[in-house]
Order: C-alpha cells, then structure tokens, then sequence
C-alpha cells in the first residue's frame, strides 16, 4: 500500500489515479495529523509514503517552526524517519527545500522530486524504480 499525504488533492488527483490504474493500492491523507496517525496504525502495510513539503501544520507540528506551513512536511519525513527508519519516503512537491533535498540525498530511503517534473505515468515508473529497489 501507498500512503499519499498531500493537503492539496486537486494538484495531485491524476497521480493517485495514475497509481490505482497501476495496480497500487493508493490511500490519500490531506492532513498531516491523520496521515501521521493512520500510518502508525497501519504501518506493517505500508510500503511507500509519498508526500508534500507545503501543508498546514495541525496539531502535531503545532510547536515547530513550519515556516506558516512551508516547511511542514520536512518536520514530517524526519518525524516518519525516525518512527519507520526503513520505510522508503518520496517527497513529491513544487517546493525547493534546499536542506531537505540534501538530506533525503544523504538518506538511501528518501528522494525528492518536483511535481512539475513529471507526468502521472512517469510518476508512477519512478514509485515503481523506488519500490523495486526495497
């Protein structure tokens, strides 16, 4: 199963749908307070987390400096990083994080692509090299 964490469902929908033409079990969280939990709860199932940089920070970055928001998701992937250190993560955005692009470089489980690379299929040729390497 793929976890797909982005608040911004419109900008995402034909690379959820891309995925379940594929063949992949696809499940959308559009805040990170749910998506955290829901991965928790099912995280043996569990074989990619895809997510945004930009989303609100809710509850659960509600003391962290997310930048209004900005940077919410760099406190996510270090937070699923350090729960699920295995778990290979994509961080999928229109954002440049500078610092979180040479920290998911560093790390063999994570990369960082820009949403305006790719179309829907090749998206889905890169979650199939990710998964393909675990």
């Amino acid at each position: 199963m793929i976890l797909f964490i982005d608040d911004e469902e419109r900008g995402i929908a034909s690379f959820v749908e891309e995925l379940k033409l594929s063949k992949f079990e696809t499940t959308l969280k559009k805040d990170v307070n749910s998506a955290f939990k829901y991965l928790e709860d099912n995280h043996d199932k569990i074989q990619l987390v895809i997510l945004d940089v930009m989303m609100p920070p809710e509850d659960i970055f509600k003391d962290c400096d997310t930048n209004d928001g900005l940077r919410t998701g760099v406190h996510l992937h270090r937070k699923i990083r350090k729960s699920f250190p295995n778990l290979p993560i994509i961080i999928f955005t229109n954002f440049t994080d500078d610092e979180l692009e040479q920290e998911s470089n560093k790390d063999n489980k994570s990369r960082f692509i820009h949403k305006y690379d790719y179309l829907p299929f090749e998206f889905v040729e890169e979650v199939q090299q990710t998964l393909s390497k675990q």
